[in-house]
């Protein structure tokens, strides 16, 4: 026996994919552009203000972090 589909659920899920479809990727570049020159300032300083062993240890562990989604 198929299962039914109400139709009040179709026009929910196409309601709630439309919302999300309207965002565009490029929509925020002047933000992303300021992230981005903010953590190469940042990554250009940090040899010359903190230990580079520690620094390499961070760097290490978020690559790790990013690996396994932690």
């Amino acid at each position: 026996m198929a299962a039914q589909i109400k139709t009040n659920d179709i026009k929910t899920a196409d309601t709630q994919t439309t919302t999300i479809a309207l965002r565009r990727p490029g929509q925020d570049t002047a933000r992303n552009a300021m992230i981005l020159g903010i953590g190469l300032l940042i990554g250009l300083a940090a040899p010359y203000v903190l230990y580079p062993v520690f620094v390499m240890k961070v760097l290490c562990f978020a690559l790790f972090a990013c690996a396994f989604n932690l």
